[in-house]
């Protein structure tokens, strides 16, 4: 977009010309928070200066991509007098759909003036729906970033969420917009890859830490007798995240699982560098040690509802695919995928005694003898049917327990699936692409259950893994996660926001509280 165009991209939402009908109802204008300025303001600068931008928002911002786009839509109308812009919008949010259709410009529903289309496959555009008042502008909405690609030409700007492109479609998308069309990146994910893409094509990064959080939580527009709520995340959930606890209960002296995982997690490290040649076979071997370290039942009670989906990896056949690995590897690749194959099988032996499962017992019984609502968060929907059943078999598990603590999966979590302001329990590490759950929690307080002081120290478990495929360490060693962001400089905008810093000013901000429990009670 010109950078006419593109001001006066956050007035659209501040002055309430771009609203909001939720169910149908009829729309009202929104009730935006500081957050919701400055994000809107750093996507505005960033399109004006057509600079590459790459937002690290909290979990629960959900409604990001749509509601930029909208606004970018709005803004280019206002510029020339006519609805006729084209933006991009990949985003596997299934709710985007729904939400572009409740927006309105003024009181007039916005896609009745931009349709909402889609791509198909084979990079058509199709357009959902008639109007007698579409002026040919369109707003492309797909799951999948690279079907975007043979319109670029004619979009005015992309924006993209994390999980709608790879590292490979994002470096493509940027390649081909350079600064000739704006390009918004959106993630939840500290550790993204894709924002070293984004600074690799002359791009900013744009974030938050926990301090500025509550600071943020404020109104940026004076308040209406009616609005809608806040654009993109409630003022009460940025005032529970930025006074968010994290509890991190570390039996002491640790278990034989916690020696054995860490052994586990030191052959992996060796493995990367014997096999670096070869990045599916460690890639998988790291996939391999999350499924062992965060499942909190026993192997065989895992594999019991694993075994009904194909695609699931199964903690029974992980040895057996390791040494077939070692099979067909040679030299110090070989030695590297025995000694992962036999880290790998004293893990699951240790695995067998599972003391996390005495955990989440204690824990849940204290949450229901409380009276106190939570949620249990887990690997994947295997895991989350393997600790139903393990908690609800269990003599010790007060009945009716599922009627105070909800058991999900840390992907519904990280997508805002879940319901929020909820204490959230985590059992062990989270994978990289999962630290933002601690670092920026979307609940008010995060237990996260270790195995004992080696996860809690060596492993990372109190904010993740460090660089690295899917949570490994990418030379090995060992590294954890502050709970902090960063912003990097280049943007004209204002810079005495609270909270944000530029890079390499050695310090980072820290906000909330972090407590180390011993023991087993939660």
């Amino acid at each position: 977009m010109a950078a006419a165009e593109t001001r006066g991209l956050s007035d659209c939402v501040l002055s309430g010309l771009l609203m909001r009908g939720r169910g149908g109802g009829r729309p009202l204008p929104f009730a935006p928070t500081l957050l919701d300025a400055e994000l809107l303001r750093a996507a505005d600068a960033a399109m004006t200066a057509r600079i590459p931008l790459a937002v690290v928002v909290p979990a629960s911002v959900t409604a990001a991509p749509v509601v930029l786009a909208a606004s970018a839509a709005v803004a280019a109308a206002l510029h020339r007098g006519r609805l006729n812009p084209q933006i991009g919008v990949a985003s596997v949010r299934l709710a985007d759909r729904d939400l572009y259709d409740e927006l309105a410009f003024r009181t007039q529903r916005l896609v009745d003036f931009v349709p909402r289309a889609v791509v198909t496959a084979a990079g058509q555009p199709r357009v959902i729906g008639r109007s007698k008042l579409d002026a040919g502008g369109r707003v492309y909405l797909t799951g999948r970033v690279a079907r975007l690609l043979p319109l670029l030409e004619r979009l005015e700007g992309v924006i993209v969420a994390a999980g709608a492109a790879t590292v490979e479609e994002l470096a493509a998308v940027l390649q081909q917009t350079g600064r000739r069309i704006p390009a918004v990146y959106l993630t939840g994910d500290p550790y993204d890859a894709g924002l070293d893409v984004v600074r690799s094509t002359g791009g900013v990064v744009w974030a938050w830490d926990v301090a500025c959080l509550s600071a943020l939580a404020g109104p940026a527009a004076t308040p209406r007798r009616a609005d809608t709520g806040a654009v993109f995340v409630p003022a009460q959930q940025l005032q529970a995240t930025g006074a968010a606890v994290v509890d991190i209960v570390a039996p002491q002296p640790g278990t034989a699982l916690d020696r054995a995982l860490d052994r586990l997690w030191k052959a992996g490290g060796q493995l990367i560098g014997a096999a670096a040649a070869d990045p599916v076979g460690p890639r998988w071997a790291w996939t391999a040690f999350h499924a062992a370290a965060s499942v909190p039942v026993r192997p065989d009670v895992y594999d019991r509802f694993a075994a009904a989906n194909p695609y699931r990896m199964r903690l029974g056949t992980l040895v057996e695919t390791a040494r077939g690995y070692a099979e067909h590897a040679t030299g110090s690749s070989r030695d590297a995928w025995l000694r992962f194959a036999d880290a790998l099988t004293d893990a699951l032996r240790a695995a067998t005694e599972q003391p996390r499962t005495g955990q989440l017992i204690d824990w849940v019984t204290a949450r229901v003898e409380a009276g106190e609502r939570a949620i249990l968060l887990v690997r994947g929907t295997s895991a989350a049917a393997a600790v139903t059943a393990t908690l609800t078999e269990s003599p010790r598990t007060p009945l009716g327990w599922e009627q105070t603590v909800s058991v999900r999966t840390v992907t519904a979590a990280a997508r805002a699936m879940v319901e929020p302001g909820v204490p959230l329990a985590v059992v062990g590490t989270l994978p990289r692409s999962r630290s933002g759950l601690l670092t920026l929690p979307p609940a008010p307080a995060v237990l996260q259950l270790t195995c004992g002081p080696l996860e809690r120290t060596a492993r990372g478990a109190a904010g993740g893994c460090g660089p690295g495929a899917d949570g490994a360490p990418a030379d090995g060693g060992r590294h954890g996660v502050s709970r902090g962001a960063r912003c990097d400089s280049g943007l004209p905008v204002s810079r005495d926001r609270p909270g944000c810093r530029d890079p390499g000013r050695g310090r980072r901000r820290r906000a909330g509280r972090r407590r180390e429990r011993d023991g087993q009670r939660g």
